[in-house]
């Protein structure tokens, strides 16, 4: 069934305002505080039976988790036959969002989160739980206090894996996990390169582009970690084993920022490859000699231009919870 604001939900719950497009996810109270709730998802020809008890089923395993990256379920309930997970309203944004905005993010930022949302799996995993969905869209950056700049700890800490609806008890013949640390993969090379791994997610090859290929700052052992991340004829231990080798693969760049897309090109559908700075101890030889003054005066010159250029960033949407 549709939903509308004002509908009340299991009694003591009131709809405020859809969170997502679809009316799935929503904004709600409940006695008195701020709190989402998200529907199932109905099929074309509505909500299966099969369906509507994989959901509860995931609920029921939300439930049994604990974890300071995994926001905790308040609770569950059928409405309209309709099953629903009530969850705490999450102020913020989700990594789609950010990247959405900025394109590319800092190594150091990039990394943080990568090792972050890897804690979180290994507890899921750990638990004998597959998350089953994990991708930006399920992954929230919590807006900072007011005062507090949010850098790469800070957003670490206010870090939280969401959308659980799929999660499941793992099978005894699954590969631990390895679904989802080629997802956790493939947003590692999302975030550090501006792009998906494959543009057309209905035509997914065994070919995708070399990051070093796209941004030529990149060292070769990125290339071999994505290699190994996807292929999985040498699957990584865990989520922070795979944290770890991503992290030590950009070692040579770890503390350089990326170009912003929007710096590197205007408002045209050109798919521009994401570069990255060279690290200021470097020169562009890689060599250990400092680079010249002038030279970073020129890049940042460019790169203030080009921003201009570029026109506004897309506006913040305000909250973020359970992904429909």
């Amino acid at each position: 069934m549709g939903w509308n604001p004002g509908d009340r939900v299991g009694g003591n719950i009131r709809l405020l305002s859809p969170l997502r497009p679809g009316g799935r996810t929503w904004r709600a109270t409940q006695a008195g505080g701020t709190v989402a709730v998200t529907f199932a998802a109905a099929e074309v020809d509505g909500l299966t039976s099969e369906a509507r008890a994989r959901f509860i089923e995931a609920a029921k395993i939300h439930q049994t988790l604990d974890h300071p990256q995994l926001v905790p379920p308040l609770g569950f309930g059928l409405a309209e036959r309709m099953p629903y997970v009530v969850a705490p309203f999450i102020p913020g944004e989700s990594l789609a969002q950010r990247l959405r905005r900025e394109r590319v993010l800092p190594i150091d930022q990039m990394t943080a989160i990568v090792g972050a949302v890897a804690s979180a799996l290994d507890h899921l995993h750990g638990a004998d739980v597959i998350h089953g969905d994990l991708r930006a869209e399920n992954i929230c950056l919590r807006t900072p206090p007011d005062g507090v700049n949010g850098g790469a700890d800070e957003e670490t800490t206010s870090l939280v894996v969401v959308g659980l609806e799929r999660a499941r008890r793992r099978d005894g013949a699954e590969n631990h996990g390895a679904e989802d640390l080629v997802a956790l993969a493939d947003i590692a090379y999302r975030g550090l390169l501006g792009r998906p791994r494959y543009e057309d997610a209905t035509n997914e090859t065994a070919h995708y582009p070399a990051p070093s290929a796209l941004s030529p700052f990149l060292p070769a052992e990125v290339d071999a970690f994505f290699a190994r991340a996807f292929d999985q004829t040498e699957p990584f231990a865990d989520a922070t084993a795979l944290a770890a080798a991503f992290a030590a693969s950009l070692g040579a760049t770890r503390h350089v920022d990326h170009l912003r897309a929007e710096d590197r090109h205007g408002d045209d559908d050109t798919e521009a490859a994401p570069a990255t700075r060279p690290s200021p101890e470097r020169n562009a030889t890689g060599m250990g000699e400092p680079r010249h003054r002038w030279l970073d005066r020129m890049l940042y010159l460019f790169v203030g231009v080009a921003a201009l250029l570029a026109g506004a960033a897309l506006a913040r949407i305000d909250g973020f919870t359970l992904a429909p």
